[in-house]
């Protein structure tokens, strides 16, 4: 399948009236919501008690090869444990969906930028490898981006690649109360292309990190800046959503402002906002290796 990675919908085109519709309702859930599910800090981790639970539900993606369970790891804290479980004699490589949205949506600026989540990019010079083993509190999955069927739009999430028969599992946090995991599913994924992508994430996406957390971590710099990692294909029951309307990806090398003469001027930044610059929308350099 041809990646539509970076392609642009016209008015006339069903699928962008059914994102424009989708993305309106999604910020109206937004606004009920107290926060987001997310990952921990360091600190949060360090302070987690671990309290004795039990598996509250289980999943599986369509063709049932791999499931996935949750149950309260620190329950006054809101921190709940996902499992992973691939059952089948083949490596697999899911996303999952919950409370509404894509695993790693959310604040994926702010994971990448901060060493202490190890969640960076998945590497497009090789094969995505399997998930690594280290303890609960220190497993992260890696970053990347997934396209939708019948949609242009793509995402940043988390890809969850497990080998033949592996088990895995890691912490998340942001529930209470009054929210738990819901909504669940987990979808299929496949490899499409790799190299290199020009990503700008919404700046509003911080400040909610920040509201949320009481924290000032940051998204990395610049915004955008250009990744080499995978780009995969969601299986077609997948439904497009997205947290934040102004994230951005295009297929290629951010684009380079021409020097120009900045003597007694101020220098403009590259990026502003959620959009590329007006002037060159989706515009893309050479690529290093023609």
């Amino acid at each position: 399948m041809r990646p539509t990675f970076g392609q642009t919908g016209t008015e006339a085109d069903p699928a962008d009236s059914i994102v424009r519709y989708t993305a309106r309702r999604f910020r109206t859930w937004r606004s009920r919501e107290l926060s987001l599910p997310r990952l921990l800090t360091r600190e949060e981790r360090a302070s987690l008690k671990q309290q004795p639970g039990r598996v509250e539900a289980t999943y599986a993606n369509s063709s049932g090869s791999v499931d996935v369970v949750w149950g309260w790891y620190d329950r006054r804290r809101g921190v709940v444990v996902w499992a992973f479980k691939n059952s089948s004699s083949s490596e697999r490589q899911v996303m999952l969906f919950r409370n509404s949205y894509y695993f790693g949506d959310g604040y994926w600026s702010v994971y990448y930028n901060n060493a202490s989540f190890h969640t960076p990019f998945l590497d497009g010079s090789g094969r995505a490898p399997p998930l690594t083993q280290n303890s609960l509190q220190g497993n992260s999955p890696p970053l990347a981006l997934v396209q939708f069927d019948s949609f242009p739009q793509s995402i940043v999430c988390f890809v969850f690649t497990l080998s033949a028969g592996q088990t895995w599992a890691m912490l998340e946090g942001g529930y209470g109360p009054s929210m738990e995991p819901s909504g669940v599913s987990l979808h299929d994924l496949s490899p499409l292309v790799s190299g290199e992508f020009c990503a700008a994430y919404d700046a509003q996406a911080v400040k909610d990190w920040d509201e949320q957390t009481r924290t000032t971590l940051g998204g990395y710099s610049p915004n955008p800046s250009t990744f080499n990692t995978w780009l995969f294909q969601a299986e077609s029951n997948a439904t497009f959503r997205r947290v934040f309307g102004g994230d951005s990806f295009v297929n290629g090398r951010c684009a380079q402002f021409p020097a120009a003469n900045t003597e007694g001027s101020e220098k403009r930044p590259a990026y502003e906002g959620g959009l590329f610059p007006a002037v060159f929308p989706g515009t893309l350099s050479p690529p290093l290796n023609p």
